[in-house]
């Protein structure tokens, strides 16, 4: 005889033969995907890192040094960490093993969406829902928020050890024009830093939102993921290519990519042509139909 309890994270009446009831587990394998979306965009936020995008026609993806987020590999550690704990549990215990796509973190969040409902018919199914919604929780927090610092680069001052491997921060807003090396006391000009990471991330390929953000923490330019579609609208950039996202129910979509380079030219030209500037506001005002 099949009795019934409640979810022990919802209230919801279930049968005794799980543990968590339907919707938590839907809910579950949403945080998954979107845990699994967010990884993707890591290599785009991670200081220092290439970015993997995906060409039309086949071409091969563009990498391109990106200094942007220090706060990337602390949050992805221990989100990636547990996510590979809860598959060891799978490859212990579940039946029909299966193997993940790859070793990154999106490809065992993915792969760990198709066990969401054995979890579920299990005691410890609470425990990996529960850990899966606070990593998801705190990705979120990294993607919405900004970081508190900016990142200038390496230091590379000649050490006795050669170039010096420091990482250098600045607080966001508030960026002084000389920066002393932590690690070796050596002085920077952020003025003439920062030129060279404007020069660095030229042919850097990303998303409106992407790209917005990266010129504001970055460059110190403001442009808004609004204002860059409206530069694309009206033909001042041009994609190049496409991103492969997830949604929160791992649903497929194809984001153009632009290059950096091109936006802040973009912002140049309109910075000098009034007719042009007023038809990009024009856009963003949503005057001119689609």
């Amino acid at each position: 005889m099949v009795t019934s309890q409640t979810c022990p994270m919802c209230s919801r009446v279930i049968s005794s033969d799980t543990f968590v009831c339907r919707e938590c587990a839907k809910t579950a394998k949403a945080h998954l995907a979107s845990i699994a979306t967010f990884a993707d965009w890591a290599d785009g936020k991670r200081a220092r890192m290439g970015s993997a995008w995906s060409i039309g026609g086949g071409s091969r993806a563009t990498e391109t040094p990106v200094p942007f987020d220090p706060r990337v590999t602390v949050v992805f550690k221990p989100v990636h960490n547990d996510l590979v704990g809860w598959a060891r549990i799978v490859w212990d215990d579940a039946p029909d093993l299966g193997d993940p796509a790859g070793t990154a973190t999106a490809d065992i969040a993915r792969w760990l969406m198709g066990y969401v409902e054995w979890f579920a018919t299990r005691q410890d199914g609470q425990d990996a829902f529960t850990a899966w919604a606070r990593s998801d929780d705190s990705l979120e927090r990294l993607y919405d928020s900004p970081p508190e610092k900016v990142y200038l680069g390496r230091c590379n001052a000649s050490t006795d050890f050669g170039p010096c491997p420091e990482s250098l921060y600045a607080e966001v807003g508030s960026i002084p024009p000389h920066l002393n090396c932590p690690k070796c006391g050596s002085v920077t000009d952020t003025e003439e830093r920062q030129e060279e990471l404007k020069v660095g991330v030229e042919n850097y390929l990303g998303t409106a939102r992407e790209l917005s953000r990266l010129l504001k923490l970055v460059l110190g330019e403001d442009a808004s993921p609004r204002m860059l579609w409206a530069y694309a609208k009206h033909g001042l950039i041009q994609s190049h290519g496409v991103r492969v996202e997830h949604d929160t129910l791992g649903r497929r979509r194809e984001v153009p990519t632009y290059r950096i380079g091109d936006v802040r030219q973009a912002a140049r030209i309109l910075a000098a042509d009034d007719e042009q500037r007023k038809a990009v506001r024009r856009i963003m005002r949503g005057i001119v139909a689609a």
